[in-house]
Parts: structure tokens; C-alpha cells; sequence
């Protein structure tokens, strides 16, 4: 969601197949309006507001899922001319992996596939800072994780909970840029599973499934 209001959509694709293109839905008007064309077609990326209203979109897949269709490239769009441009690349290749914006408007890198899904996930993390925009290696995980929906921001102190893709929960501190784990775990190592902030500060984490089918149906609340 753009800070206007309106929603960018960009990329995806089906089998081999990815796309460069973009669209911006306006709900004042309820149509979709084409928003031009990224600098590589990607999917299974991560798109990242930013603290000034552009766009961080980083990594992903080209295609076929292979240590050479993984990208590390990254761009932004540019809310004021609708653009997107280039912006280095992450320090490792990478989809699949989640992105988190820090209260000081860096954003957190964590985790995803390097080459072939699940068994090329990565315990890696980096930040970029927008500032000068660099990405800067973080120190690892505990655990690899891969499409681990579950990293939310703890809006009270700032640190990120980082949940999904392995049963054990961890929490980064920007402060330190260190990972730590925490007691107690969600029992299955969940991806595609769903976390949600309350307004409490605790952190509602839902659904996913362990690798394998079937999905699950359990949830777990966790309170900082």
C-alpha cells in the first residue's frame, strides 16, 4: 500500500514464467491503472515501503526456480514519477524471503531461497538503508527459513519477531544487529503461515503447513 492510499502490484508469474510489469489499484475509483514496467521481471520478491513513500523491491526469481534464475538485483519506484530504477543488489540472491521496515527506516532483510525452494533456504540477513543505499550483511539466523511470512515489527521497543520455516522464534535488535531466540517456539516449522500484529503488542501468528500437506489449522499468540 502506497501512503496515498493506493495499492502497487508488481511482478508474479506462472511456471517458468515471471513478469516486469506493474499496476496500481485506486480504490477511490476501484480500476486498475498499468504503472509501467520494472527493471527485471520478478517474482516471489519483496516489495518494502519506504519511510519517504517510495518503493524497495528486492530479489526474487526470474523464472525457473535455479541458483541462476535467483536474483539479487533490487529497485525502487519512485511514488512521484511512477518510475522504477535500479538500486544495487542484496548481498546474497535470494526469494522467498521476507523484508520488514525498522523504526529508523532501514529494512530487514531475512532469509529465503538461494537456488531450488526449500532446500537452498538460507539462514542470511542484511539491511538496507536508504539513505545511502547500501545493503549491509547482518549477522545469520538461527534457523534457515524460507517464505516465512511471519517477521513482524514489535512497534513497542523496534525489534522484529521473526517466526515460520522452523519451530524456533527469534528476535532482531536494530540497536545491536544481533538475532536472539526467545522462549518457547509454534510448535511446527510453518511457512506460508500468517503474523499479525495486535493492537496489545502481542503478535497473532496463524495457519502455514511444515513442508509438507496437509496445511494446519493452529495458531499461536505471542507475547512480548
Amino acid at each position: 500500500m502506497l501512503s496515498d492510499g493506493r495499492v502497487l502490484i508488481t511482478g508474479g508469474g506462472s511456471g517458468e514464467s515471471a513478469l516486469a510489469s506493474a499496476e496500481i489499484f485506486d480504490p477511490e475509483k476501484g480500476v486498475f491503472l498499468a504503472a509501467g514496467q520494472m527493471t527485471a521481471p520478478r517474482k516471489f520478491h519483496a516489495a518494502t515501503l519506504l519511510e519517504n513513500g517510495d518503493v524497495l523491491i528486492a530479489g526474487g526469481s526470474s523464472g525457473k526456480f535455479s541458483p541462476e534464475a535467483t536474483l539479487s538485483n533490487a529497485e525502487i519506484f519512485d511514488r512521484r514519477t511512477g518510475t522504477f530504477a535500479s538500486t544495487g543488489n542484496m548481498t546474497v540472491r535470494r526469494y522467498g524471503h521476507a523484508a520488514t521496515r525498522l523504526a529508523d527506516g532501514r529494512i530487514l532483510i531475512t532469509g529465503g531461497s538461494t537456488g531450488r525452494e526449500w532446500k537452498d533456504r538460507t539462514a542470511s540477513a542484511e539491511t538496507f538503508d536508504p539513505n545511502r543505499k547500501l545493503f549491509l550483511k547482518t549477522e545469520n539466523m538461527s534457523l534457515q527459513r524460507f517464505n516465512h511470512q511471519a517477521a513482524t515489527l514489535l512497534l513497542a521497543d523496534g525489534r522484529v519477531l521473526v517466526a515460520g520455516a522452523g519451530a524456533r522464534v527469534e528476535i532482531f535488535d536494530p540497536a545491536s544487529g544481533t538475532f536472539s531466540s526467545t522462549a518457547g517456539n509454534v510448535g511446527t516449522g510453518r511457512i506460508f503461515s500468517s503474523a499479525t500484529l495486535l493492537p496489545n503488542g502481542e503478535v497473532l501468528i496463524t495457519g502455514g503447513y511444515n513442508f509438507a500437506y496437509p496445511p494446519t489449522a493452529s495458531a499461536w499468540l505471542y507475547s512480548p
